[in-house]
Formats: structure tokens, C-alpha cells, sequence
């Protein structure tokens, strides 16, 4: 059977272009039934009631970040126990670096909650009571971090009202600080600085037409090659 190589050769390319890790702080949480240690509200009622939480990175080398991912659980703080996602849409919001607390809104991307992709992960322990673990990837796009430069991320939930509520868990990897602010009817009402990592990635996920056209390309120099051998 004839072997079609530029087919072949479109199918390696698309093997080997990955997406690129650019920042990863994975949760303390490590399986099925395992602590999650810490975690913080990270959400805000129709009424404009909650908290929005904040952690900061850097990129040594800088980077195109155009996929974020974030882990998390879902909790009924009046009875503590486990809850259902209740969030109707997120902001993806990149912030600027401000004497080391989140300085200016640079980037706001609004997501309604079908447009993030959601993975169980599992179940964790957190507070004595049994949670789900969800993962949540968004695609945005891309957000260019110079190179050393600190920013502060936030996936801000946003829900119908405060009976179930995102908790974003801890992570690791960091530098150990992350932010919190309370909110009060749509406003600021408190600041606090967390002593902790939060769990996030970020990466550079090439676009379908870089893998087709890096496959082309690929395919098109292969042949190039067999018919130059062909006529020497």
C-alpha cells in the first residue's frame, strides 16, 4: 500500500508542537481523598458581595500566555459542606505589579462558564468535610508578559447568590504570597495578604493553523528533498 508521507509528516507536527508551560504551581492537594490544605473564597454574588483573590508570577524569559488553568472546590460555608458549581461566568484578569500588591487591571477577559472547560479531578479533605476537586481551563487571548516582570492573576467566579461559593486551593511553586480583597456591594472593603501559593498554570498553546502550516511546511521539504535525490 502506497504511504502518503506529507499526511505522515502533518500528523508528527502535530505530535510534537505542545503547548508551552510557561507558569505551573500545582495544588497541595495530590489525589483522591487527600488534604487540601488551605484555600480562599474567590467570587462575587449578583449583589457584588465576596472576595477576589490574586497571585503574582514571573516569567524569566517572558512569554505569550493564551491558556490558564485553576483548581478549586465549591462549598456552602453555612453548613461547610460540598456543593455544585453555581458559577454563571468568570473574569480572567491580569494585573500589574504595585509595591508588591495588584496594581492596574491590564487584561479582562469575561468567560460565560460554558465557554471553561471543567475536569473532576477528584475528592478532597478540607476543614474535616469532602469536596469535589474541579480543574478549570480557560482559553484567552493572549496576554504578553515581559520578560522578570511581576503580574497578579485572577479567575474572579461570579455567581447568582453567596449559597455555594468558589474556593480557590492552595499551591506550590511559588513565592509563597498571594492577595485577597473583600468586596461589598461592587466595592472594595478590605485588603489582606495571604501567606500562601494558589493553584494555577499558564501556557502558550499554539493555534490549529500553526500545527497545519508547520506540518505543510514540514511535508513540503521532505518532498523537496526526495526529488532533489531523484535528479542527481
Amino acid at each position: 500500500m502506497k504511504k502518503n508521507f506529507g499526511a505522515l509528516l502533518i500528523m508528527g507536527a502535530f505530535s510534537t508542537l505542545s503547548a508551552d508551560v510557561l507558569v505551573q504551581q500545582p495544588s497541595v492537594w495530590n489525589g483522591n481523598g487527600s488534604n487540601v490544605s488551605v484555600g480562599y473564597t474567590d467570587e462575587e454574588s449578583a449583589a457584588g458581595n465576596g472576595f477576589q483573590a490574586f497571585d503574582n508570577f514571573s516569567i524569566a524569559a517572558g512569554g505569550a500566555i493564551n491558556q490558564v488553568s485553576w483548581v478549586g472546590l465549591y462549598i456552602n460555608q453555612t453548613v461547610f459542606l460540598n456543593e455544585p458549581p453555581n458559577t454563571t461566568n468568570w473574569d480572567i484578569d491580569f494585573y500589574g505589579d504595585n509595591a508588591g500588591v495588584p496594581g492596574a487591571l491590564l487584561s479582562d477577559t469575561n468567560l460565560a462558564s460554558s465557554g471553561v472547560s471543567s475536569q473532576i479531578l477528584g475528592t478532597g479533605s478540607f476543614g474535616g468535610s469532602t469536596f469535589t476537586m474541579y480543574e478549570f481551563t480557560a482559553n484567552i487571548p493572549e496576554f504578553d508578559a515581559a520578560a522578570g516582570t511581576t503580574y497578579w492573576f485572577s479567575p474572579f467566579s461570579h455567581n447568582p447568590d453567596e449559597s455555594a461559593k468558589f474556593i480557590w486551593v492552595q499551591g506550590t511553586g511559588g513565592d509563597g504570597s498571594a492577595y485577597d480583597h473583600g468586596m461589598s456591594s461592587g466595592s472594595v472593603s478590605g485588603n489582606f495578604v495571604l501567606p500562601v501559593d494558589l493553584a494555577f498554570s499558564m501556557s502558550n498553546v499554539p493555534e490549529p493553523s500553526t500545527f497545519v502550516l508547520a506540518g505543510v511546511g514540514i511535508g513540503l521539504a521532505a518532498l523537496l528533498r526526495k526529488r532533489i535525490r531523484q535528479m542527481s
